[in-house]
């Protein structure tokens, strides 16, 4: 019988001793009969360091108590108590360690055992949060930099949307009325998606408003941004942009676009609206043109919109492409922009078919009522 027990009991601790999470056993009295080898390293200590009882009391106790906000617990055995939370520990060393950790009774109905003390090291969990944090923080940033509402112009009706792939982007849409009365209308794509390239495009609008509160032409804005990009973006990294002035009393457009095409859907015609220039970030003093102006008639649709539109793939690898999406605009011109621009995105969120987007995507809408 005693070589039995004996072996259950060696049995029982190899078990405990390969689960990762750290176990303490109690006796009722509170004192520790069993340390697992992962409660050892958590409270900081080898596997086979000899681990005084004592020691082991205090630092649960001060486990305990480095709650917030912290609890009335006494320092000696009241570990019988169901209780859990998360706390940190410091190890002998001086390293503080965050752990979340659980008391659970152990008793039969006619008596009180002990109880079993478990103890998660939650470092990475922790670290996951203070990421999570940044990027939600940065996100509200950027929230707060994309337009709030479509812009009021007269003879004209506007709106545009972003849809980010994840919860940073890195398109750009942007609305600026300048000095004269015309409305800039500006979208662009950093190479990329996700946390650098949201940085960069925040970085690039403060750089473009910067280059047209100067009132410069177009082409210079462009180049002010480019050179710009040039010393603050790492190699590699580039900006589409495609920027569209609409001036009220003429009813027309003049634009400049760094390696990035829009389209001017009429009744009976499509104009392409080709780039201007190279993208910004690649090469130094690249000059850009600017064209127009350009008449526009009611019934005019200006598209701009970045390439997670276009380059939307379908479950067989398809591309949504130009033509689907002008298709679309041709069906869609006679109702509302802000309609035009939710049409076409559900469009492309169908021939995706359910696969989520690889890109972000940016659509905007101007109409000539």
């Amino acid at each position: 019988a005693q070589d039995q027990l004996a072996q259950v009991k060696d049995q029982f601790e190899l078990i405990l001793n390969s689960i990762s999470d750290g176990i303490v056993g109690l006796s009722r009295e509170g004192e520790p009969l069993f340390i697992n080898r992962a409660a050892r390293e958590l409270l900081g200590y080898s596997s086979d360091s000899d681990v005084s009882p004592h020691e082991v009391l205090e630092m649960l106790a001060r486990l305990r108590k480095s709650r917030e906000p912290a609890p009335v617990v006494d320092a000696t055995p009241a570990f019988v108590d169901d209780d859990e939370g998360s706390g940190l520990i410091r190890q002998p060393d001086g390293d503080v360690v965050p752990l979340e950790f659980r008391v659970s009774r152990v008793h039969t109905p006619e008596q009180e055992l002990g109880a079993v003390f478990t103890l998660r090291d939650v470092s990475d969990r922790k670290a996951r949060e203070a990421i999570e944090h940044d990027v939600e923080s940065a996100r509200t940033v950027q929230q707060v930099l994309l337009p709030r509402q479509s812009p009021q112009l007269e003879g004209f009706d506007i709106a545009g949307s972003v849809y980010p792939a994840t919860s940073l982007c890195g398109d750009y849409l942007d609305f600026v009325t300048l000095s004269d009365g015309r409305l800039a209308a500006i979208v662009g794509d950093v190479s990329g998606h996700g946390f650098g390239p949201a940085v960069q495009m925040v970085g690039a609008r403060a750089y473009f408003r910067g280059a047209l509160a100067l009132e410069l032409p177009l082409d210079a804005a462009l180049g002010r941004l480019n050179n710009a990009l040039l010393l603050d973006t790492p190699e590699g990294s580039f900006l589409t942009l495609f920027c569209a002035c609409i001036d009220p009393p003429t009813r027309s457009l003049t634009y400049a676009a760094a390696g990035h095409d829009a389209w001017l859907v009429s009744e009976s015609s499509r104009q392409r609206l080709e780039n201007t220039g190279l993208v910004a970030g690649i090469q130094a003093g690249e000059r850009y043109e600017q064209v127009g102006p350009i008449p526009l008639t009611p019934g005019d649709v200006l598209v701009l919109l970045t390439d997670g539109v276009i380059e939307t793939q379908s479950p067989h690898q398809d591309l949504f492409g130009w033509e689907r999406t002008l298709r679309i605009i041709e069906r869609t011109r006679d109702r509302p922009a802000a309609e035009i621009v939710e049409a076409l995105h559900h469009a492309t969120r169908g021939f995706a078919d359910g696969r989520p987007p690889t890109d972000d995507v940016t659509i905007a809408i101007i109409k000539a009522l």
